[in-house]
C-alpha cells in the first residue's frame, strides 16, 4: 500500500477499525522492545556451524527443494486441548481459508500477512519440520507439529527445484537474523506464559 488512505480503505473492506489496529501495532512494538531488552543477551547462535553448512552447500553447488510455506502458531494450556483447537483451526482452514484462519488463530509474527512465510529451501529448515513437509502435496497442511513456543501447522503453498546461487554474507546474515528472531519468539512466549500465570483480575 502506497499510503495511509489505501491502508484505511483496506480496513473499512474487512470491517477493522483503524484506530485499532494502529494501537494494537504500537502495543505489539513496545512488547518486542521489551523482549528484546530483557532477552537479547540470551541469544546463542553457533555461527561457525552456519558457516560450515553454507560452505558446504556452495561448494557442492547442489540443487535444493524450495518451499513456498505458510504457517498457524498456536498454544493450548495442556496436552489434552491439542486436538480440540487443531479441529476448530482445521475447521476454520476448510471454511474460510488457511490464510484467514491464520489472521484468527495463529500466534506468529507472521499472522499480519495471513500466516505466509514464503519461499524457503530446505537448508533452512529444521529436521522435524522438513520431515513433516518433505511428502506434502501442493495445498496440503501439516498436523499440528511440536515446537518452542507451541505448535505449527504448516501450509505448502507451491514446491520447486532449483540449483542455489548463494551469496554467502547475505545467506550467513539472514540465517543469523531468522534465529535471532525465532530464539526471541520463543522467549516472548515464555515470558507471556509466566506473567499470563502471575496475573490476576480482580472483578468489582
Amino acid at each position: 500500500m502506497e499510503n495511509e488512505n489505501e491502508f484505511q480503505n483496506y480496513l473499512l473492506k474487512n470491517n477493522l477499525n483503524f484506530n485499532e489496529v494502529k494501537e494494537k501495532i504500537k502495543i505489539e512494538a513496545a512488547w518486542n522492545d521489551v523482549i528484546y531488552q530483557k532477552f537479547s543477551n540470551r541469544i546463542e547462535i553457533d555461527e561457525q556451524a552456519i558457516k560450515k553448512e553454507l560452505n558446504k552447500i556452495i561448494s557442492e553447488k547442489k540443487k535444493l527443494n524450495v518451499y513456498n510455506i505458510s504457517e498457524i502458531l498456536f498454544n493450548v494450556e495442556n496436552y489434552e486441548q491439542i486436538q480440540k483447537k487443531y479441529q476448530s483451526i482445521e475447521k476454520s482452514i476448510l471454511e474460510i481459508g488457511f490464510n484467514n484462519s491464520a489472521n484468527l488463530y495463529s500466534l506468529s509474527e507472521s499472522a499480519k500477512s495471513g500466516g505466509k512465510i514464503g519461499w524457503i529451501n530446505e537448508s533452512q529448515l529444521n529436521q522435524v519440520i522438513k520431515k513433516e513437509i518433505i511428502n506434502l502435496k501442493v495445498k496440503e497442511y501439516t498436523k499440528p507439529i511440536t515446537v518452542p513456543g507451541g505448535f505449527l501447522i504448516i501450509m505448502l503453498n507451491d514446491k520447486k527445484i532449483e540449483e542455489l546461487n548463494i551469496n554467502f554474507k547475505e545467506e550467513f546474515d539472514k540465517r543469523i537474523a531468522k534465529e535471532k528472531n525465532t530464539q526471541l519468539s520463543q522467549f516472548s512466549e515464555i515470558y507471556f506464559k509466566k506473567i499470563k500465570k502471575n496475573s490476576t483480575i480482580s472483578e468489582k
